[in-house]
């Protein structure tokens, strides 16, 4: 009876990771968190339940026989779970790439719902095999034991809450997916040894050289985890590049390495993409950064949790947009308060201020922070800002941190992911901001970013700022001029220089220089390139106040903002009817909003 007991803890603990592994694997690649895991959670209990139905009764061998295949399969299907449902995916990318599942008829493409049956067909395999297990032991336990279904139930429930608990804490940010995977593979291997072992089984041998072969296949995956998360997160990121059969099986040894970095609040990734060198050409014409510094990291993109933050190439758009139009117009701040930015560029940019006096930045990653100031390249990028003797870092919540504090600022710069799952939501919550009022000083201002962009959730952001009793409430956009004289002279050197394909009257393609077909390639081009790097932000005060207007030269290094950038960004359009339904609140979201097929993408 003991060894019934140890099997029903281990395939509990088991089933439960199963489960938590395929929510967290399909929470990286299509996003939005709870959504996913509710969805999972529910799949698999409902397959748990069909598994447990379809269980008909037999004798002491007969359910320690089925059992045994129970466990072999599971080891195979479980352990495999991660590697299939990131297969899948790759295999999606693959179908965008080539435009295939796409009705452009119908305007409407398939992958997204093909992806999602597949995937999820996945979890219900799984759950329907482990719905069989429980019925199973149980009917073990009683042929040894009567009255021992209670004890059975009651270690299972434990074998659940331990592998519950140990997922988040240890086996997710120490091991990884893949790895974890595997581990509980063998665990169902492991399993069905004890079973051959000590229970009447016919074909004994024949199951033991099945789980052997499994443990081995299993210990080979384990072995070489890091080259598979590596062709993944390759796939991941240079899914572009993934264009054909060989590609898509292909290793892509000759692209960058993905840098990887785990903690127990997310997961990070720097990567080297080289940008279009018709993009940098553009973006040349409005930035002076790299001719001012040439070894500034080019090419280098930071993502939390598979989500993109920034990029070096552009990251001065963002960033001078972002700190310095408040300061125009207001003033520089003496003491200000950076919430999130663990990358150290929001710093790098108020340290600008001979005027500023001290920053603090709270961050609740301290891996994030570390990165930030060890990282060569990250260390470039922020020009070593977190060495400067007028900055204060904390690793902590923000969102507690506010509770706690009774501090004041003359600044406050909130730069959080967006608002994905209900986690990053409550950093937008009329909750969250009631706090940073409480922490601003008298005609002290507050500069967010809104990660939606122009139009999305703009109703649920004014709502709730308007909520948590701001009165001054003004965005201000990040947006580049689509004329200058740098562009002007970009253009007469494509019109000159270059030729594309287009098909002639009869329907066979030609090339041609004609300017009249070049200029709009070249337009929807430059179009399409500030289109990427525009940002919409928010400026907030307790109370209204007049703000300047002219631009200030305050004898620092601007690469981007001016007099007329400055005027571009004081003039976006916005709807300020304050709405109560969309306020969002920790106890009422309205964040974020959930799309059924989504499948996240890295740009």
């Amino acid at each position: 009876m003991p060894v019934t007991y140890l099997i029903t803890f281990t395939v509990a603990y088991c089933s439960i990771i199963y489960e938590l592994l395929m929510a967290q694997t399909l929470s990286a690649l299509m996003g939005n968190t709870v959504l996913r895991y509710s969805i999972t959670i529910g799949i698999y209990l409902a397959s748990l339940g069909i598994g447990a139905m379809l269980c008909q009764k037999s004798d002491e061998q007969d359910c320690a026989r089925r059992l045994v295949r129970i466990e072999i399969w599971l080891s195979v299907v479980g352990g495999l779970a991660v590697l299939i449902l990131s297969s899948l995916d790759v295999v999606h990318r693959f179908l965008g790439t080539n435009n295939l599942f796409y009705i452009a008829a119908l305007g409407f493409d398939f992958r997204p719902a093909l992806f999602f049956t597949l995937s999820h067909g996945v979890i219900v395999v799984i759950g329907v095999l482990s719905g069989f297990e429980i019925p199973l032991l149980m009917a073990l336990g009683e042929s040894k034991r009567p009255n021992t279904m209670n004890l059975v139930l009651g270690v299972d429930y434990f074998g659940s809450l331990v592998g519950s608990v140990l997922f988040p804490l240890i086996l997710l940010p120490k091991l990884g997916l893949f790895a974890v995977a595997y581990l509980t593979g063998l665990l169902n291997a492991v399993a069905c040894g004890l079973l051959l072992v000590f229970t009447p089984t016919k074909h004994k041998f024949r199951y033991a050289r099945i789980t052997c072969s499994v443990v081995a296949v299993l210990l080979f995956l384990l072995a070489f985890t890091q080259n598979t998360q590596q062709f993944f997160l390759k796939k991941f990121y240079y899914y572009k590049q993934v264009k054909s059969i060989s590609s898509l099986l292909s290793s892509f040894e000759n692209l960058p390495r993905i840098e990887e970095y785990r903690s127990p609040y997310q997961r990070i990734h720097l990567v080297n993409a080289p940008a279009d060198n018709s993009q940098k050409m553009i973006y040349s014409q409005y930035s002076e950064k790299f001719a001012r510094e040439p070894d500034f990291p080019e090419d280098l993109w930071l993502f939390l949790n598979n989500q993109f933050q920034i990029s070096a190439n552009t990251e001065e758009i963002y960033h001078e947009f972002f700190v310095h139009v408040p300061i125009q117009w207001t003033k520089p701040p003496e003491k200000a308060l950076i919430l999130g930015a663990g990358d150290g560029i929001v710093l790098r940019e108020l340290l600008k201020y001979r005027q500023v006096k001290h920053i603090t930045l709270v961050d609740i990653d301290p891996k994030m922070l570390h990165i930030a100031r060890h990282h060569p390249d990250l260390q470039t990028i922020n020009h070593n800002s977190f060495a400067d003797p007028r900055v204060t870092v904390i690793a902590y919540d923000a969102f507690l941190w506010l509770q706690e504090t009774r501090q004041k600022f003359d600044a406050i710069y909130i730069d959080f992911p967006s608002p994905n799952n209900y986690d990053l939501a409550k950093l937008y919550s009329v909750e969250f901001y009631w706090l940073v009022k409480r922490c601003l000083a008298e005609k002290g201002y507050v500069a967010a970013d809104l990660p939606s962009g122009e139009a999305g959730l703009w109703d649920e952001y004014y709502s709730t700022l308007q909520a948590a009793g701001f009165h001054q409430i003004r965005p201000y956009d990040g947006r580049l001029e689509s004329e200058n004289e740098g562009i002007l002279k970009l253009e007469k050197l494509f019109l000159r220089q270059a030729a594309i394909e287009k098909k002639n009257d009869y329907g066979y393609p030609v090339t041609t220089n004609d300017p009249d077909v070049l200029r709009p390639v070249f337009n929807n081009l430059v179009r399409e390139s500030l289109k990427s790097v525009f940002q919409r932000f928010i400026f907030l005060q307790e109370r209204r106040q007049v703000l300047n207007s002219a631009f200030q030269d305050y004898g620092i290094p601007l690469y981007v903002l001016n007099e007329s950038r400055l005027k571009l960004a004081g003039n976006a359009q916005f709807d300020d009817i304050f709405k109560p339904d969309r306020v969002n609140s920790v106890f009422r979201p309205t964040m974020p909003e959930f799309d059924f097929f989504t499948v996240s993408a890295p740009y």
